[in-house]
């Protein structure tokens, strides 16, 4: 009897964590040519990734979102913190953000349910 409900126990905990897995959606990154940017295409995607790109103090990006469903955020920071970008709830959206330090930036984007495009292309 024992036996039989921890086999049902295990079965219903490998079940939820296998519907949290799944309803992560996904999301595919191609790097544009040699740190020159990035072209991210999601599905129904939940979660949060982060890229990289080197940039030069005054160097612009340009940014175009296409969030047709769910939402997304998406921020620009440098190595020592500073936030060049931050913006929440961004469905259809273009802009062009000027860095003020020579550093690594981190591109930080968190999906929501979120399907659709977005580029981010160093100027």
């Amino acid at each position: 009897m024992k036996k039989r409900n921890l086999i049902g126990l295990s079965l219903i905990v490998v079940l939820i964590f296998s519907s949290c897995i799944l309803t992560s959606g996904s999301i595919y990154i191609k790097e544009n040519y040699v740190n020159r940017g990035f072209d991210i295409s999601f599905l129904q995607w939940s979660n949060q990734k982060d890229c990289k790109i080197e940039l030069n103090r005054n160097d612009k990006l340009k940014v175009e979102i296409d969030c047709y469903e769910g939402k997304i955020a998406l921020e620009i920071i440098d190595n020592y913190g500073n936030k060049e970008y931050m913006g929440n709830g961004l469905n259809d959206a273009y802009f062009i953000v000027a860095v003020s330090n020579t550093s690594q930036y981190h591109i930080n984007i968190k999906g929501y349910r979120a399907s659709g495009n977005i580029k981010i292309n160093k100027l």
